[in-house]
């Protein structure tokens, strides 16, 4: 492990690393992706959960990672 990190709140990291001398060609890189889907993605994922359940779902920040894509 080089990396660990801890959730701080909304949805923020405090991350840290431990360095490796073991080349001095070597590369790493980090990459952190979070999924934004739709609400009718997160609908389906919760069993067909009432948008209107989704919406206090969302709004109280009861659920870690749900992020809605506002475009669609």
């Amino acid at each position: 492990m080089i990396a660990k990190g801890t959730l701080i709140s909304n949805n923020l990291y405090k991350i840290a690393f431990k360095y490796s001398l073991n080349s001095d060609t070597e590369q790493r890189q980090f990459t952190f992706v979070t999924e934004v889907l739709t609400w009718e993605t997160w609908h389906q994922r919760f069993g067909y959960v009432s948008y209107t359940g989704l919406g206090r779902l969302h709004a109280q920040n009861l659920v870690h990672s749900f992020t809605i894509d506002t475009m669609s």
